[in-house]
């Protein structure tokens, strides 16, 4: 059978991309015999203007002509020049299984991991970008544990890698697969405090608390990075972390009200008010903290197009106070002055609605 001539045709000039990449999928499945079908999608999927087309066209390769003789080395190929980051991936993740035992493989992998050429974007959407050398760590830790390259290599992806999101997955696998490896534990304490992003020091303080809760170092480590890492939500975590495996420890607590009263973070503050009554509700100094932060907690509304989601430490001293102490006889006075004199109108609202209900 040959392809007819109206679906090579709208293979390639059809207006919408989802469209040519479906007429080839159709190409590909119901004319794999004929001779041209090969070639034509090795066309598409280099000349195709989109990338979503070129890496459909290229998807179809494998399961159709995995023992081409020249299959691998167009993927390969493909890996290192499409100027997509979702197409490279694409051949990257078609590689890996398809020719796990060729170790030209293996080799193409690790110059991936270190020199794709991806670079994340500064707009809405880098949160949703590829990146290719990601993704050859990923597949290497999956395919190639074993390999003495693998260790090192994450090694410097963890440290030196110029994108945050593929230093904190090197880090991930590092502390899962590699925990007993005798560098791991000082590259991540040297991450969580040095590395220029919060996204890789939070990562690497979750790692450390779930990992190495029994070091007294990372004890020590998540005490200070409380106080002073620069990032609210890092702080938050260290916080979180230190009350999930420290809560006994004598300077826990302590260092709870001190956040709670002294972080500059509004976040932080709400934060340390809700683990304090979680894990210390029965502490008398408890219930004398939240009635003074639901008076005096600094917080002032920045008024703009993120008010929405800031967080008050003043409210959440009186949520919790009406959840977990609604009964003591200084609860419904402080209602009452909330209600009247809190400079914030949602704060007053709150405090007459929590009246009517008691």
């Amino acid at each position: 059978m040959v392809i007819p001539n109206s679906l090579k045709f709208r293979a390639v000039n059809d207006g919408e991309d989802h469209v040519r990449a479906a007429v080839l999928q159709e190409i590909a499945q119901e004319w794999k015999e004929d001779a041209n079908t090969l070639p034509f999608l090795k066309t598409r999927a280099v000349e195709d203007e989109s990338e979503y087309v070129r890496q459909a066209a290229l998807r179809e390769l494998v399961p159709g002509w995995k023992e081409d003789v020249d299959t691998l080395s167009f993927l390969k190929t493909r890996a290192v020049e499409d100027e997509s980051e979702y197409v490279r991936q694409a051949a990257l993740q078609e590689l890996a299984p398809g020719w796990k035992e060729d170790p030209q493989t293996f080799e193409l992998l690790c110059d991936r991991a270190v020199n794709d050429p991806f670079q994340p974007s500064d707009d809405e959407y880098a949160e949703f970008e590829i990146n290719p050398r990601e993704t050859a760590l990923e597949l290497i830790v999956e395919h190639f544990r074993d390999r003495p390259q693998t260790l090192p290599l994450l090694q410097n992806a963890a440290s030196d890698d110029p994108d945050e999101q593929v230093r904190q997955k090197a880090l991930q696998e590092l502390a899962r697969g590699w925990k007993n490896n005798r560098l791991t534990l000082p590259l991540l304490q040297s991450l969580a405090i040095d590395d220029p992003h919060w996204m890789v020091r939070q990562t690497a303080l979750q790692e450390l608390g779930q990992g190495w809760k029994r070091n007294p170092l990372i004890l020590l480590l998540f005490q200070t990075r409380t106080f002073e890492d620069e990032d609210g939500s890092v702080r938050q975590t260290a916080l979180r972390q230190l009350v999930q495996g420290w809560k006994k420890d004598s300077d826990t607590l302590s260092v709870l009200q001190s956040c709670a009263v002294e972080d500059e973070d509004s976040d932080v503050r709400g934060v340390a008010l809700q683990e304090l009554v979680q894990g210390w509700k029965k502490n008398p100094q408890t219930f004398k903290l939240l009635c003074d932060r639901a008076v005096n907690d600094p917080f002032q509304s920045s008024n703009d197009e993120y008010s929405e989601f800031e967080t008050n430490p003043r409210q959440i001293a009186l949520e919790l106070i009406i959840e977990h102490f609604s009964d003591r006889p200084q609860t419904l006075p402080l209602l009452r002055d909330r209600a009247t004199n809190d400079l914030d109108e949602q704060v007053r609202e709150f405090a007459k609605k929590a009246l009517q209900e008691l």
